[in-house]
This record gives structure tokens, sequence and C-alpha cells, in this order.
């Protein structure tokens, strides 16, 4: 689940920022599967499921309160699991209507840990690193 982007970070401002994370306090707390969506509606890139749970906003707002001096706070937060990364969708209305369709059972999660991931695009997919994992 994406809690903030930070985007290209150099190499020496990356220790800052794990030494900021490492500082967090946080309890465990359950989220649950809400609905299916896009970021771009025009240019669809990335499909999501949103996460829905008091403790992920307050979790995030820790995340942006460590993290203050290096990044801007998110203005418009929302819990996601990035599902899928269409290469092409044909007709993009289309494409959205029938993720509409798509209802989950109620399914829900605990949250115990954080972690920092680096991803690499390349030809064949995102390649995921963890850089950083963090336990309650």
């Amino acid at each position: 689940m994406t809690l903030k982007f930070l985007g290209d970070v150099p190499e020496n401002k990356l220790e800052n920022v794990k030494n900021k994370l490492i500082k967090l306090k946080f309890n465990s707390f359950e989220v649950e599967l809400g609905d299916l969506g896009v970021f771009d509606k025009e240019q669809i890139r990335i499909v999501w499921v949103e996460l829905r749970g008091l403790g992920l906003f307050e979790l995030q707002n820790k995340i942006d309160r460590e993290l203050k001096e290096f990044f801007p706070a998110e203005t418009r937060f929302m819990g996601h699991i990035t599902i899928a990364r269409p290469k092409y969708v044909k007709d993009s209305r289309i494409f959205i209507n029938k993720l509409k369709t798509i209802k989950f059972e109620k399914i829900s999660f605990v949250v115990d840990k954080i972690k920092l991931y680096k991803s690499d695009l390349t030809p064949h997919g995102p390649v995921y690193s963890c850089l950083l994992e963090l336990d309650i």
C-alpha cells in the first residue's frame, strides 16, 4: 500500500529519509479494501484498489510530519494498493466502467509494519527493492 510517493531521491538524502522513518511510532490498525480506480482517466497507467481505515490517515500524517523538511505534505492522500500498470487502454471509458462493476466482499487486514521501497521501472515492468522495514 502506498502511504507516500517520494519520487526520485538522491542517495545522500535517502539515509536522512531512513533515519526519520526509524523514529516513527505507531500502533497496528486494520484497513479494508474499497473500490477500484485509476489516477488519470484520460491516460490510464495505474489501476489501484482503495484502502479505508482511520489508522491509515494517522500513519500517513506521521510520515508527512517526519519527512516535512525533505518533501511537501500530501494534499490529496488516498490510501491505495497499485494492482496493475496497463501499457495501453483502447477505450478508457469502457475500461473504467468495467472496473466499477468489480466489487469485493468485505476484505480487511492488519497493518503492523511499514516498508520503504525503491522501484526501478524496466521494459518488463517495475522491479521493487525493500530498503527499510519497520515493525511496531
